[in-house]
C-alpha cells in the first residue's frame, strides 16, 4: 500500500493531487493435496484532485476515503482474475450411493449444478509412488460413464446432493471410492 501527494503552485492558482495505490496478493491451495494451484495479485488506484484559482475553489484536506477506494479496486481486480481461473478449473465430487442406474453425488444448486447437466463418471487412476521424488502420483483416470442429473436434494451447502441417471456406459461393481464425478473428462496428451 502506498500514498503520494503532488501539487503545483502558480501565480494565481494551486492544485493538489492525492494518489493511493494498493496491491493484494492471493494464493489458492487445494486442501486435498496441499498444492498451490493458483496465485495472482490485484492492483488498484484512487485519485483525488483539488484546485483553486485566485483563492477560489476547493482546498485539499487529507482524503481518508482514498485508502478504502484503492483497496476496493485492488480486490475487485483480484476477484475478476480469480473467477475467470476457477471457471476453467475442473472440479470433482464423490459418489454417495448407487441404486441400479441412479447415482447419488454430493453437490447441488449452490455449487452450480442443475437438472439436465451432463457429468462424467471417472475411475480413479492408480496411485503410485515415484522412486525419484518420493511423492505419490495418480495415474490418468478413465471415463466409464456419463450421467445426466435428474433431481436434487438438501437445503444447505453442507447437505446438498444431486441424483444422476447413467445415460451411457456403466458403473462397475467396485467400491465407490474408486470413482468420482467430474464436469469434464481428464484429457491426457
Amino acid at each position: 500500500f502506498g500514498r503520494s501527494t503532488a501539487g503545483k503552485s502558480g501565480f494565481l492558482s494551486k492544485t493538489k493531487k492525492q494518489i493511493a495505490r494498493a496491491k493484494v496478493e492471493v494464493r489458492l491451495v487445494d486442501v486435498t493435496t496441499g498444492h498451490a494451484f493458483f496465485s495472482t495479485s490485484g492492483i488498484g488506484e484512487a485519485v483525488s484532485e483539488t484546485g483553486e484559482i485566485s483563492g477560489f475553489g476547493s482546498r485539499a484536506a487529507y482524503d481518508a476515503s482514498l485508502n478504502d477506494r484503492a483497496i476496493a479496486a485492488a480486490i475487485s481486480d483480484l476477484m475478476s482474475r480469480l473467477v475467470s481461473t476457477l471457471r476453467g478449473r475442473q472440479w470433482r465430487t464423490d459418489i454417495l450411493q448407487r441404486e441400479g442406474t441412479r447415482i447419488f453425488i454430493s453437490g447441488g444448486k449452490r455449487q452450480g449444478l442443475k437438472k439436465g447437466d451432463v457429468l462424467i463418471l471417472m475411475r480413479r487412476g492408480r496411485r503410485v509412488k515415484s522412486n525419484q521424488s518420493g511423492f505419490f502420483i495418480e495415474l490418468p483416470s478413465e471415463q466409464v460413464a456419463e450421467i445426466t442429473l435428474v433431481a436434487q436434494f438438501g437445503d444447505s451447502e453442507i447437505n446438498e446432493g444431486s441424483i444422476g441417471e447413467i445415460t451411457s456406459g456403466s458403473l462397475p461393481e467396485e467400491p465407490l471410492d474408486q470413482f468420482f464425478v467430474s464436469n469434464a473428462a481428464e484429457v491426457q496428451e
